[in-house]
């Protein structure tokens, strides 16, 4: 930081508009030819690559590769001092994953995580309130791998599995449990997706995810009475 205070100040004054014009170049090119996944990471991953050595020689000078490294490696001990602890955990949730659990165990493995919601759902008597409250605890169980996202295909069909016979919205059903997987999955109660913001800000993941949990919670709460009305 004191050496980027240090530095030529027409440098500073037209690098944060060559970073911005980088960064609309990668979207004109995703647009123009289609770039996805993978192909978009790429680009993304080698425009910020290219912008390291940019502001790496304009803040350091002949010593700016030299410097690169290190603040490389000192950034990637710092994300594995961060994120240790949160493998440990999400081990323990990737088994109960179909996919991950087959590649972990094999074939026959079976993702536990996923039997329990289909269990719940095939116990509890179909009428409004019960079918949105399991539509709710299934999205939330499938979001608790921490991706957000491998539980809707489960959570779709099982909206229209139990919307269909009683006579429910299919789509707000579907809505409710896409809401709760991806708000579990996606930091709201999972610690390891507000990871990027706690190591930015600083602070402990598992400590802004305990402050957020009754904040959480209410709106679990809203979001479950506003969807019972909708269907």
């Amino acid at each position: 930081m004191e050496k980027w205070t240090k530095a030529a100040p027409t440098f500073k004054k037209y690098i944060l508009w060559i970073i911005a014009l980088l960064f609309a170049l990668d979207i004109v090119a995703m647009l123009t030819f289609k770039l996805r996944g993978g192909d978009a990471t790429a680009l993304l991953g080698g425009t910020v690559g290219l912008i390291m050595v940019i502001v790496g020689f304009g803040v350091y000078g002949k010593e700016g590769f030299e410097k690169l490294s290190i603040h490389a490696r000192a950034g990637f001990m710092f994300g594995v001092r961060i994120f240790a602890p949160v493998f440990l955990i999400a081990s323990f949730f990737f088994m109960g994953s179909p996919g991950t659990a087959k590649a972990i165990f094999g074939e026959g493995a079976k993702g536990l995580l996923f039997d329990l919601g289909q269990a719940l759902a095939n116990t509890v008597p179909l009428s409004k309130i019960p079918v949105a409250i399991v539509q709710a605890i299934v999205g939330g169980l499938t979001g608790l791998d921490g991706s957000g996202f491998s539980g809707l295909p489960l959570v779709g069909t099982l909206a229209q599995a139990l919307g269909g016979p009683t006579k429910l919205d299919i789509a707000t059903l579907g809505a409710l449990g896409q809401y709760f997987a991806v708000a579990v999955g996606g930091g709201c109660i999972i610690p390891w997706a507000v990871i990027p913001a706690a190591a930015i800000t600083g602070t402990d993941p598992v400590e802004i995810a305990r402050r957020n949990l009754i904040p959480t919670l209410l709106g679990f709460v809203g979001v479950l009475i506003v969807a019972i009305i909708m269907l």
